[in-house]
């Protein structure tokens, strides 16, 4: 209808109308806002028309129009923004108050919609057995599920409190509360820095890890790892200020797993290793911390003991304490002399310690980078102290945002590996009869409705939709105009830290992907379709996760290089997710073989000229400030006699087919011959093709097919831009060789062809502005033919020229 088109120019008077809109919006917030803190307070009252609002979301439980799942004559109970069905009226369970009298803790009590005349909020009577609808981390004490709709038949809820607003009790707003996420540090002995009492997947207990073990840039930032829940053990008020000596447990955010202490030693417990398996222990008698996801386990509570004498049991407890961590045992916590392995991330990591901190030298640099494990010990000396220090609530909700994305993930890859899929080479196999017979079996084994095409349809979408997600927030675009410029990198940083990046490459290696790119019975069926659109859209998140941030590109070349270039050549876009592995990244371009550079070449003569595989040899270069020439020269001699592989000949005029002041590129086309093509014909394009970034494009194989002129134009654009980096550095084999290329292929790098599209208004900008770069860099930009000496005193001569005083008027 009237709707506006996507890139269409809106008029003044629509203009003005969003803009009186969005206006109306935010004001109708604030007063909203003003409304709400207005009756912070006041008593809640039965017959009363309420919303409830989660608080980590911020959503408004709502009913809407559809059917309940389990029960179908239910209404549907979301999440949402909030409309009329957002509003209850609160009555009583067991119809004994009477509308107007005070709603008291610990009654039960029934939501009515005042919307939805007779329905209210109700709990299915079966639990809930739908796959999809059960929550993806199901504790193990979670036996059953049920779904909250909206029915005719209420349920009735008991109110229990958790908190106060801070308006009624100011001195809450510089309290720790409880379930306040919280870091804990451990001051080194004799140095100035604190270890922080973190966690991971890979191990099963805790252990403290000193910040020079981390990147530079990391020194002073805290983890995601290395958040830690203080959840209280009494139920009711548990989110009111927490007190010293009260009893509380210490939940790691990431894991979800509980820190407790051994009630005996492993001497004691006969050396079995005790419950939490594998837990490391300690030495001189030191007890064993573990991780646990038992909450009601007795070793997992533990007592907040003051450090100053000035502080009492009972005093609340501000942002930051210094204080004591008791167990339930007696023993305190405290960091032990055994070491802990790091993990893949932290490991990886550790290779910059020695470049990072190079003040750090001898025995005690050494121990300042290693991890201890935590333990307890018992007695309590002034080292135990540790440091409780609240943490943001902005980072706090990043962490969660990324813990639930690796949820969803997580999910996902564990119903891939319940499957018995077959190899990668298996299905590629295909040099005999035998193999082709049996690879065959295979594909049909791989396309059964109950094997991989189930997990794909039941678990995709979500898996798509947190991909998605996850691709927002690491887009720096989101972030340049808002309070946080470096939101992208932090994000990059959490997803390293807490595992994501390992989540999403073994979904890569998980799924034999390749046979879905060349295999046609495969490539063309609905699971193919769902297969290469994960795969592109997990290279597409790994590329973003590499752009400008070494520690992340440091990462995935160590242990994540061979599943990227496994994918070359298919339509996922590996060749983009290797080159933000290098982009920028010095230390990693000098690391690269001259083996890694042909087949680099290689791709382009294999699978075509793909603006992907020359922009992975354009980074392979290094930038103009720190050249790689090793890399430079071995990719010019390997393209010796052979230049037309990559670049293509090009000319301003061609008598054949009558057209002169214009810029001709004779590309290859699909039979095998050759055509020209006129870049004038692509003045008009849409596409920009000055951006830095290739992926910024996003050309997927559709378009490629649907316009591969447009596709080849791109790639000759990028072609030009490889030779500007083959000349950093003032690279002069290059140049000698670049240039008796064109004079032998017809590449048009002649000054007076550059210098003629330069000035030919009739060409598109972009391919103007690559030929003038490519004529700067070949040109201008190079070393003096020969060497220019100067004086190094000069003499400003008078009118007479006498060799007298008066001749000479002075020196420099």
């Amino acid at each position: 209808g009237g709707g506006l088109g996507r890139g269409q120019v809106l008029t003044e008077h629509v203009r003005d109308k969003l803009l009186a809109l969005e206006d109306s919006c935010v004001r109708e917030g604030q007063s909203n806002a003003e409304d709400l803190m207005r009756v912070v307070g006041e008593p809640v009252l039965y017959g009363q028309v309420v919303q409830l609002r989660h608080v980590t979301s911020g959503c408004f439980v709502t009913i809407n129009k559809a059917a309940a799942h389990v029960e179908r004559g239910s209404l549907q109970v979301v999440l949402d923004e909030g409309d009329v069905g957002s509003w209850f009226r609160v009555q009583s369970g067991y119809r004994t108050k009477v509308d107007g009298s005070r709603v008291l803790v610990d009654e039960a009590i029934t939501l009515l919609s005042s919307s939805f005349l007779g329905m209210g909020l109700h709990t299915s009577v079966v639990p809930v057995t739908n796959p999809a609808m059960l929550p993806l981390s199901l504790h193990k004490y979670v036996k059953c599920t049920w779904e909250v709709s909206a029915s005719q038949e209420q349920g009735v809820f008991k109110l229990t409190p958790f908190s106060v607003n801070p308006k009624l009790q100011p001195a809450m707003r510089e309290a720790l509360l409880g379930y306040s996420i919280v870091s804990i540090q451990d001051l080194r002995a004799l140095t100035q820095y604190y270890d922080v009492l973190t966690a991971d997947d890979a191990h099963s207990a805790a252990f403290f890890e000193s910040p020079l073990s981390r990147p530079r840039e990391l020194h002073d930032k805290i983890q995601g790892t290395d958040l830690w829940r203080l959840e209280p053990t009494r139920i009711d008020s548990c989110g009111m200020p927490v007190e010293l000596d009260a009893q509380l447990r210490l939940r790691h955010l990431v894991t979800g797993k509980y820190l407790a202490g051994r009630a005996q030693s492993a001497d004691a417990r006969g050396g079995d290793g005790g419950r939490g398996g594998g837990g490391v222990g300690g030495a001189g008698g030191d007890r064993e911390t573990y991780l646990t996801e038992e909450y009601n386990d007795p070793n997992c509570v533990w007592r907040l003991v003051a450090y100053s004498q000035e502080e009492r049991s009972g005093d609340v407890i501000g942002h930051k304490v210094f204080a004591f961590f008791r167990h339930e045992s007696g023993w305190w916590l405290s960091s032990t002399s055994k070491l802990v392995k790091a993990s893949k991330a932290a490991d990886s990591q550790s290779g910059e310690v020695a470049e990072a901190a190079p003040d750090q030298s001898g025995t005690l640099g050494k121990q300042m980078q290693q991890r201890h494990a935590a333990g307890i010990v018992p007695v309590r000396i002034d080292r135990n102290v540790m440091l409780i220090r609240s943490i943001d609530d902005t980072f706090v909700q990043k962490v969660n945002r990324v813990c639930s994305m690796r949820t969803v993930l997580s999910h996902f890859l564990r119903k891939l590996k319940q499957l018995s899929l077959p190899e990668e080479q298996e299905l590629m196999d295909g040099t005999s009869d035998m193999a082709q017979e049996h690879a065959q079996s295979l594909v049909k084994l791989l396309l059964d409705p109950q094997g991989l095409m189930s997990v794909f349809k039941l678990g995709f979408d979500k898996v798509r939709v947190t991909l998605n997600e996850l691709a927002e927030v690491l887009d720096p675009k989101l972030w340049l105009d808002g309070e946080e410029p470096d939101g992208a990198h932090t994000y990059q940083t959490l997803v390293l830290s807490i595992g994501l990046i390992d989540v999403l490459t073994a979904i890569l290696s998980t799924v034999p992907m390749r046979p879905f790119f060349w295999r046609d019975a495969l490539s063309a069926s609905p699971l193919g379709k769902l297969v290469v659109s994960c795969g592109q859209l997990i290279h597409r998140l790994l590329a973003m996760l590499c752009r400008d941030n070494e520690i992340v590109q440091s990462f995935v070349a160590e242990h994540h290089l061979t599943t990227i270039t496994n994918h070359l050549g298919g339509p996922v876009k590996a060749a983009d997710t290797l080159a933000a592995v290098y982009e920028h990244n010095t230390t990693l371009v000098q690391t690269i073989t001259n083996d890694t550079l042909m087949e680099a070449v290689g791709l382009i003569r294999k699978y075509g000229h793909r603006p992907h595989f020359v922009n992975f040899l354009l980074n392979l270069c290094g930038t103009s400030e720190r050249p790689v020439p090793k890399n430079q020269n071995w990719l010019i001699m390997e393209l010796e006699g052979c230049a037309t592989d990559i670049w293509f000949p090009a000319s301003t005029s061609s008598r054949a087919l009558g057209l002169s002041d214009t810029f001709l590129i004779t590309v290859p086309t699909p039979s095998g011959g050759h055509t020209t093509l006129d870049c004038a014909a692509f003045r008009e394009c849409k596409d920009d093709a000055t951006k830095a970034t290739i992926w910024e494009w996003d050309y997927s194989q559709t378009l490629m097919q649907l316009e591969p002129r447009l596709g080849l134009y791109v790639y000759y654009i990028f072609s030009l831009e490889l030779i500007c980096a083959l000349q950093y550095g003032r690279n002069g084999l290059a140049r000698t060789s670049l240039l008796a290329a064109s004079e032998r292929f017809g590449l048009g790098l002649e000054f007076a062809t550059l210098n003629s599209a330069v000035r030919n208004p009739k060409l598109p900008y972009s391919l103007r502005r690559a030929l003038l770069n490519v004529l700067v860099a070949l040109y201008i930009d190079v070393n003096p033919y020969q060497p220019v000496f100067l004086p190094r005193q000069t003499r400003l001569m008078g009118g007479g020229g006498g060799s007298g005083g008066a001749g000479r008027r002075g020196s420099a």
